[in-house]
């Protein structure tokens, strides 16, 4: 509790800052103040607050550290203005301009309203259900983005003020009391927030479970609903993950089932309807054509065993788990330690999520 509020967090942001002008003598002198702020956790001593003072009127504070507060890269400006010593500025601003395409061709939600189509049948009282649960859903998320934009609008008025502020100001003191303030308060709502934000989570999941007949029917109706808004379509991530990932992978073709198995030479391989794996070899006899032999090397089961090898007893040994496939017949190979499963697709497994019990 001693350490809250000293001045260790300030003398590293202006040794910084020093750093960036290219000042390491100020830096220097500063890191034995710093010290001395350490050392006052324990010996009572404390740091020269007129040399700290002095230092702060020749440097020019980073332009980047006031960013690192911000959580969202769409708040961080394409780019700041930096010294030819600074090298973390200059590397911002050719990074912050490479992230940016990222976001600059987005399309609006409803341009992916054709993305989950399924033939589950879905009734009106369906319909109405998922709106209702819709609206509760984003008037909730919606008020809190606005308290959260109110406190970050006064964070960037009141650094805005002490940015404006001479150096040698007469009020700077108020002017950086106004700005932690601003600070703490956004700060303490962020927990707030986060809070909020996992019991709306909890109330949508557990409006999802409750739903074990035609939960397509309902990812649909759902769907349908979030495309037709103008927020993130979270609530469907939410609410159906397994089942959306499920239908974006029947859409897109998705990936053939690998399983990785370090210790196994590269070759070509036949694969049973019951999930067993054969190394194909050609084996010479006496002037005869080379004649197919198989040799047994793993099998995966129905509920996703990789069994290897067999036991003393006879029985084959569990290598791992993975999610159970459906297994086709048919030939495949080996390469790198890896067996890919021909005519099968991958259907990445979605944990069910207990966060809003805590």
């Amino acid at each position: 509790m001693r350490a809250k509020g000293n001045s260790i967090g300030r003398i590293t942001d202006l040794i910084t800052s020093c750093l960036a002008e290219g000042r390491q003598d100020l830096a220097d002198r500063l890191a034995l103040e710093l010290q001395a702020a350490l050392d006052a956790l324990k010996h009572g001593v404390e740091p020269d607050e007129e040399t700290i003072r002095g230092i702060r009127k020749q440097v020019t504070p980073a332009q980047w550290l006031k960013l690192k507060r911000v959580r969202q890269i769409r708040d961080l400006p394409l780019t700041i203005e930096v010294a030819r010593t600074d090298r973390i500025g200059a590397l911002y601003n050719i990074l912050r301009k490479e992230i940016d395409e990222f976001f600059s061709d987005t399309l609006p939600l409803e341009a992916f309203r054709g993305v989950i189509s399924t033939a589950a049948v879905v009734t009106r009282e369906m319909h109405d259900e998922a709106r209702m649960v819709s609206r509760i859903y984003a008037a909730n998320m919606q008020r809190m983005s606005e308290i959260r934009e109110g406190y970050g609008r006064a964070l960037r008025e009141s650094q805005t003020a002490l940015d404006n502020a001479p150096k040698d100001y007469a009020s700077r003191k108020e002017l950086i009391s106004k700005r932690s303030q601003a600070q703490a308060a956004l700060y303490f709502y962020e927990e707030r927030h986060r809070k909020e934000l996992k019991a709306m989570i909890g109330f949508v999941r557990k409006w999802a479970e409750r739903k074990r007949d035609n939960r397509l029917g309902y990812l649909q109706a759902l769907h349908e609903i979030a495309c037709r808004g103008k927020g993130r379509g979270s609530i469907v991530f939410y609410a159906f993950p397994q089942e959306l990932v499920n239908q974006i992978v029947e859409r897109t073709g998705g990936r053939p089932v690998t399983v990785t198995v370090p210790e196994m030479v590269d070759g070509e391989l036949v694969i049973d309807a019951e999930g067993r794996v054969f190394l194909v070899d050609q084996v010479a006899q006496n002037g005869n054509p080379a004649a197919e032999r198989q040799i047994f090397l793993m099998q995966v089961t129905e509920d996703g065993r990789v069994l290897m090898d067999y036991g003393r007893n006879g029985e084959p040994v569990e290598r791992e788990r993975i999610h159970p496939f459906a297994v086709k017949p048919g030939r495949s190979e080996v390469r790198n330690g890896k067996i890919v499963f021909p005519e099968t697709q991958q259907r990445p497994h979605v944990p069910p999520s207990r966060s809003y019990l805590n």
